[in-house]
């Protein structure tokens, strides 16, 4: 479902046109509160770095597109000839492993919020890459048609979750409510059952 009709849908459904001005916003951020509870296999990307020279702190993209969401898959190293996959460690346990940073080949990596970090950078960074695979935040909808596949599959839960925003704005808690916020329930299983590499009860 294209922007416009994703605003004019909600805009029939909870007929509150005193509302409709805040609805482009409650619509992108609904898609993007959906993206961040799992990681969702038509979010999956990856990004290719260049190494800096002593510098162990990299970035998950955070421009307008591609944005980091929240879930990594893995980082892997190009050295000049072969792509090594790197080690994950949770972050305490890479501290304690890596408590000060050294020159080498690097072999693992942590996560800090949308950053990840090495243990080790070479001397010499030409021609070496560091490619991030992870799953990204759904492109922000800004023209009236504009369409992601989460738009085009799941647009009733975008729909209902953005309803019951509305709903719950003006403290309308009527039998309306309850069943935009069932029917969202229902939706929401079938798409993270249907879209989440993490299994879901």
């Amino acid at each position: 479902m294209q922007y416009y009709d994703l605003k004019l849908r909600v805009s029939k459904e909870i007929d509150k046109d005193n509302l409709y001005h805040l609805l482009p916003n409650w619509i992108n951020e609904i898609r993007e509160s959906i993206a961040l509870k799992y990681p969702l296999r038509f979010l999956y990307t990856s990004r290719a770095m260049n190494l800096v020279a002593s510098t162990f702190d990299y970035t998950f993209d955070t421009g307008t597109t591609s944005r980091y969401g929240g879930f990594h898959d893995s980082i892997v190293y190009y050295n000049g000839t072969s792509y090594i996959p790197l080690s994950y460690a949770e972050l305490v346990n890479f501290n304690i492993l890596f408590p000060s940073t050294a020159t080498g080949e690097p072999s693992s990596y942590t996560t800090k919020g949308s950053t990840f970090t090495v243990d080790k950078i070479p001397s010499s960074v030409t021609s070496k890459t560091f490619t991030a695979k992870y799953y990204m935040l759904p492109d922000k909808l800004v023209n009236e048609y504009d369409e992601a596949y989460i738009d085009k599959k799941y647009y009733e839960v975008i729909v209902d979750l953005v309803c019951l925003k509305a709903m719950a704005f003006v403290k309308d808690y009527s039998p309306d409510f309850m069943n935009f916020r069932a029917r969202a329930i229902d939706y929401l299983f079938d798409l993270y059952s249907q879209e989440s590499i993490v299994p879901v009860s």
